[in-house]
Formats: C-alpha cells, structure tokens, sequence
C-alpha cells in the first residue's frame, strides 16, 4: 500500500513540474490487484479503484489527461459507479474510461444464476402445460429483500416472463371521456373480469401491464367484488371508453399460474424462488439477472434555484459496452411527461449525466436493459454521443430530460451524431431519442430501427395544464387541469413558483424550453411497429424554432412525421418519406420541399386546427393531402382555413385519379399554382431520386438538396439501399406490426 500511495504521489509530482501536454494512463484488468500501481505490467483489477486514483491525482494537482484504459473482460458492478465533482477534469483537461484498442470491455450489474435444480413436486398454482417441465433456484437475497429483478437473460437473450391473455375491463367510463379520463377515482381501481386477477400470495410481485406498456402494482384485491386497488393511479381511467366501446387491454405479468410455455419464468419474492421452463429441457450455463438500476452515473451539483447548478466536466466513455441494468417500478411520488411515456429525473439508465457539461460518449455499445441506455437529467450542455449502438432497452435509447416548465433552462446543445439505434421501447412507451424542456440539440446522421414507438420525440408542455385552451379542438369541460396540479403526467415537474398564472399561449412557450432542436440526415425505418395513435417524429409543446430535414423515413405505422398539440413555428423540410407523411396540428408548422411517396390517399392530413400551416413546394408521387375536419370543433370546416397550400407537384400512377384530385383541390382554393407532371427522378427504381434536368418540379420552386448526407457517415443509407433494392428495401413486406400486449 505504501508503495501505491509513493507512485501516485511520484506521478501527480511529475505532472506539476514540467511534463506538459503528456497524457497518464492507468490500467485496469480483470487478472489485476488494487494494490497494484497501474500500469499496464501491474494493473488494477476495479473500476472503483481506477477512479479513486484517478481523484487523487486530481486533488494534488494534476492538469494533464488522464487514461483509465480497461482490458479485456466482464467487470461487474455491485453498487453504481458514481463520478462527482472530485472527478472531474479542470479547464482543458479530459478523464478518460477507455477499453484497451481492439479489446472487449462489459461493464454490467448482471449476476449469474446457476444454483438450479427440477422442480419435482407438484406445487400450488403451477400450471398444467409446466408440470415436470420446471426448474427453480433459491435465492436467499430475494426472499431477504436484498435483490429483486424483472428482467432475466439466458446469455444475451432476454426471457419471457409469464403473463396471461389479454383481458379487458368491465366497466363503462362516465361521457365524455376527456373530461374524466384523469380523474383519480377512476385510475386507482381495475374492474376485471371472472378470474383474471386473483388475491395471489405474492400479490406484490404481479404486475398489470397495459398496452401502452404501463406497469402497475397491486395493494389489493377484491375477487369477490371483481376489483382491485392499485398502488400508483394508472396513468388514464381504467375502464371501457364510452365511445369505442372497448379497452387497449391489460395482462397480468409474473403469476405462477401463467407459466404455461417455454423459455417462460416467474419470480416469488415470499420464497425466494425463481420458476423457469427452459427451452431446451435445462436451463443454460449463463443465466443471470441485473443488480443495479444504472450503472454509471456523472452528477454534479443540482440545485433548484435557477442559478447554481455545478456540472462535472470533461468526463470521455470510449469504446466501452455497457449492460444489464433493471427495470424499475413506479412509485407515489414520481414525476412522469408527456402521457407517461418517461419518468421524470429517475435512476433507470445504463448511464447517467446529471450535472454534466463537456462530456463525451464515443463508440461504446449500450444494451440489454430492462429500461433506458443513456440519461441527460437537470443540467446537461455539450454532451456528445457519437459512433454508439444502443439495441434491446426497455425504455428510451437516448432521453435528454430539463428541469420542469419554469424560467430554468440548462439542458441545451447536445450532439447525437453517427449513432444506431435499434430495439428499444420493449417494456415502456421509451422512444430512440426523447427530448423533453431541452433545446438547441442536434440529433444527425443516425440509423433508427425495429422501434415499438417514436424514432424521435419532441416534447414540452401543453398550455391547458394552466387552463389555457386550445379553442379549434378544446372545450372548457374537457380536462380541466385546475385543482391537478398533484397529476404525475407533466403537472408534477412545473415549477409552479415561477409560472405564475399564464393566461396566454405566448407566456406558456417561454416556459417550453425543447426549443430549436435539430433533427437532420437520420435514416428511419421499421419504427413505430406498436399499432396505436404514433409517429415517427413527433414533436408537441415543444417550443419554437424546431426543425426537421433530410430524413429518410419508410416501413412504419401511422404517420412519419406529427406536429401534435400546442406545437408551433416548426419547420418540415426536405425529407424522403416512403408511406404515409404529416399529420400537422397548431400554428405555423412549415412543410415544404419534401418529397413524398406511396402514401396514398390523405397522406399529409391537416387537421382544422392548424390553419395557419404552410404544404409548399413539395413532390407528392401517389399521395395525396386532406383538409380534416377536428372532431372537437365541428364547426371549423376546411373552407376557412388559412393554411398556405400551393406550388406542390403531383404524379400519380393513376393520372386520371391525380388530375381529377388536383383540379378538385384547386376548386377549393389550393395549389392554384401547383402542378401535375412527371418529377422526372434520375433513377426512382434504383433510389436515384435527384431531378433530371428540366424537371417541372424546379419550375414550382423545389430546390434539390444533398441525400447523399443521409445516414450513418460509414455507409449513408442511399448507398446502402442501391445495393440492397432501393424499391424492394424501401416497400418490403417485411415490416410487421408488434402485438400491443407484449
């Protein structure tokens, strides 16, 4: 130990008298001892003691670069890896976590179980199908409360956990809907049917799941009365909508008695069991189950006042694969946004920034895990995460999350660039990348696939959490948020101190702080695969000055891109969309100078409460627009739109059909100066989609831009599609809707 202490003090001496510009390098291995003095003969074997040194140095003096550079090998995590504000680097300098060049490196909380044996007995509540078909393992920290999970892998192959068919409840919610669907004595309680919720003996480990992948508890249950009590109000009334007649539907997760196939497994906290039926007959050499809820977290100081937080700075993950982190439940006091898709400030991240400015995230793989991958909570500013694969997450890849509505705006300039994003949204409504009251992002270049939900969202606040409305679609007997102020979507996280009583829409959007974001380059396909009301980009209460370009979106549900609620002065522009487009909402939303293929009829929607948009300039090839009628506001009819339709250019395979469509629209006042014409593509079957010359659509004022761009940088998706089939790829019938129970 004295040893140590002399060649950490001898290095941090050196870096104080004259060796400049020289980066320290300390190494990390699994063969390796603490005690060891770190370098790459004698490594440490912890990350722990990779950071502590690392903080000494920085307390004695040292302003150099610093290295932790990891070897080979699986470095598991007994409590989360936090680096504070003694971590962090000074002006100029960076701190570095970095597997060794060409060396595999996974840092994970997963523990392994292996303690198995066959169940041989017949116990209470096992199914038929599993009788001689289950194996068990005891685990004394579960039945002691020391470990609980909800997630297990067999390697890197998350298991199913049991659940039963889908149910719907039994009662009829109060009309209108909307004007009750927050009421708390209607999301507290679950109406079942006969027999599909029972008072189980491990009640607190069941699970409702709803469709919208929301996971609730259950304090009680009535079999008599066919009702039970949850723990957290659910997010919406839990009953039969009156007007549809029917309910998005629950299932019940983890009952014993719902173990009925295999590769399935129940786990009972009362005795510390976990219950298995392998695939294969035994169970596998590499089962295991996450520790943690985050694995490494960066927090400063956050502080509440507006001035006052204090970021940890220059902090680099290079090269590193994190994994295995849980999923968690929600509690009483959690603060959740936009319909409860996210929780607000919460610890369920592979990695975590809160309070953290200048740091990096480069080429590192972020996987398996029951929720999100990577968090920037509170204060977080010039975070780049670049090169990285994030895939298999429950929740979000990416979520950058500010402080609540209010005059505090600190979650800003953040860079998403070059990244592949892909299966995430497995347990919750998580999206590829969130951004919530964070503004002046850029999210570029990435590849997004295999998303049960949004590639990207955009979100902020709505102004009728104020009581302010909307007066093309709300009336005031629709939600009145007044007296909710306790909701946990959304009304929670405003800071009320500082609001005052906005009367207006103007005051509102200066609180909405997701504001100038940039979504450009991104490829975008097989996302939004949960059948139900979703975009791909979907951006609502955001705040002005949002933009999205020179996308490639096709193989998706619903439409491509939304400008929902309260979403205004956004612009649209320049994307490739294969499918349906736009569904546009609210004030000054531009669409222009798009391109716009096989998306039917009405495949750009303009509801009647966004009159003022702008659908210019654009190239529709078998797609048409439709002036909508809002079903909230009937009396708004598509005559007095003032919304800016024109110089957009028509080709439909059908040409009858497309003059008999354009001639109808120019009879109710749009595109009068719009076209029906051949685009005349380079080479559409080939995915050639530049403007030959003399393309009537530069007469209309299109402008041609570089698709050369779109895309990850190694490959950009056009050149990838030209050797895959542009048209194949693009209209494949491969992409498939998700069943939304599961």
């Amino acid at each position: 130990m004295k040893k140590t202490l002399w060649i950490i003090a001898s290095i941090a001496i050196l870096l104080l008298t004259g060796c400049e510009g020289q980066t320290l390098s300390l190494y990390v291995a699994t063969d390796g001892n603490d005690n060891n003095p770190a370098t790459i003969d004698q490594p440490i074997a912890t990350l722990e003691k990779a950071r502590d040194t690392v903080r000494s140095l920085l307390a004695k003096g040292a302003v150099n670069d610093i290295e932790v550079i990891i070897r080979h090998g699986k470095y598991s995590l007994d409590q989360t890896l936090v680096l504070g504000l003694q971590d962090s680097a000074k002006k100029g300098q960076t701190i570095t976590y970095k597997a060794y060049p060409g060396e595999d490196v996974v840092i994970t909380s997963a523990k392994k179980i292996d303690n198995w044996k066959r169940l041989k007995k017949t116990a209470k509540g096992i199914a038929k199908a599993a009788k001689g078909n289950l194996w068990i393992a005891d685990l004394p920290t579960v039945k002691s409360g020391q470990w609980y999970f909800r997630t297990l892998y067999d390697g890197d192959v998350r298991l199913q956990r049991a659940k039963s068919e889908t149910f719907q409840p039994t009662n009829i919610l109060p009309e209108p809907y909307l004007a009750h669907r927050y009421r708390p004595d209607l999301r507290d309680k679950l109406h079942f049917p006969d027999g599909a919720v029972r008072n189980w003996n491990n009640l607190q480990d069941i699970e409702l799941v709803r469709s919208e992948r929301s996971y609730r508890t259950f304090a009680s249950v009535d079999e008599r009365a066919k009702v039970a009590t949850l723990n957290v109000l659910e997010t919406y009334a839990t009953g039969i909508r009156p007007e549809t007649q029917k309910n998005k539907g629950y299932v019940i997760e983890n009952a014993l008695e719902h173990l009925d196939e295999p590769g399935e497994w129940v786990l009972d906290s009362t005795k510390g069991r976990l219950y298995y039926w392998p695939e294969k007959g035994k169970p596998g050499d590499n089962i295991k189950a996450p520790a943690l809820n985050e694995l490494i977290r960066v927090e400063g100081k956050n502080v509440d006042a507006i001035d006052g937080d204090i970021p940890v700075k220059g902090i680099v993950f290079e090269g590193l694969t994190l994994a295995y982190a849980k999923r968690g439940v929600w509690l009483k006091d959690d603060k959740a946004l936009q319909h409860g898709w996210v929780l607000f400030d919460k610890d369920n991240a592979l990695l975590r920034f809160r309070g953290a400015e200048d740091c990096v995230v480069r080429n590192c793989t972020i996987r398996n895990s029951g929720s999100n991958g990577i968090r920037l909570d509170l204060y977080c500013q010039n975070i780049k995460i670049t090169g990285s694969e994030f895939k298999d997450l429950g929740g979000c890849g990416i979520l950058m999350g500010g402080y609540g509505p209010g005059l505090k705006d600190v979650n800003k300039n953040n860079l998403v660039m070059n990244n592949e994003i892909h299966d995430c949204a497995k347990f919750t409504a998580g999206k590829g990348v969130f951004i919530w009251q964070s503004g002046h992002n850029a999210v570029r270049n990435n590849l997004f696939y295999d998303i049960r939900s949004h590639a990207v969202t955009i979100s902020g606040i709505r102004p009728r959490y104020f009581g302010i409305y909307d007066g093309f679609k709300w009336k005031t007997e629709y939600e009145d948020f007044k007296g909710m102020r306790d909701l946990m979507e959304n009304m929670r996280t405003i800071r009320w101190d500082e609001v005052g009583e906005p009367d207006t829409h103007q005051q509102i959007w200066k609180l909405s702080h997701a504001r100038h974001n940039i979504i450009e380059d991104n490829e975008m396909h097989d996302c939004m695969t949960r059948p139900g009301d979703g975009n791909v980009i979907y951006l609502s209460g955001g705040g002005e000055g949002n933009i999205v370009r020179r996308n490639l979106i096709y193989r998706f549900y619903a439409w491509a891109i939304r400008t929902d609620d309260d979403q205004d002065n956004a612009v649209i522009r320049d994307n490739i969309i294969v499918g349906k487009a736009f569904k546009l909402k609210h004030t000054y939303n531009k669409t222009e100078n798009n391109i716009l293929i096989d998306g039917g009829d009405n495949s750009v929607v303009i509801m009647t409460n966004s009159p003022t948009c702008t659908i210019a300039k654009n190239i529709f090839v078998d797609t048409s627009y439709l002036l909508s009628n809002n079903i909230y506001a009937p009396t708004y009819t598509d005559q007095n739109s003032k919304a800016v339709i024109d110089k957009n250019i028509f080709f439909f395979r059908d040409q009858a059909k497309g003059k008999e469509y354009l001639n109808d629209m120019r009879q109710k006042g749009y595109d009068k100066n719009g076209l029906y014409a051949d685009p005349m593509f380079a080479d559409f079957e080939n995915g050639d989609l530049r403007l030959k010359k003399g393309s009537p659509a530069l007469k209309t004022g299109f402008k041609p831009f570089d698709m050369s761009r779109i895309g990850l940088l190694k490959e950009p998706a056009f050149q990838r599609l030209r050797k895959e089939g542009f048209t194949e790829t693009v209209n494949s019938d491969e992409f498939t809707l998700d069943d939304p129970t599961i």
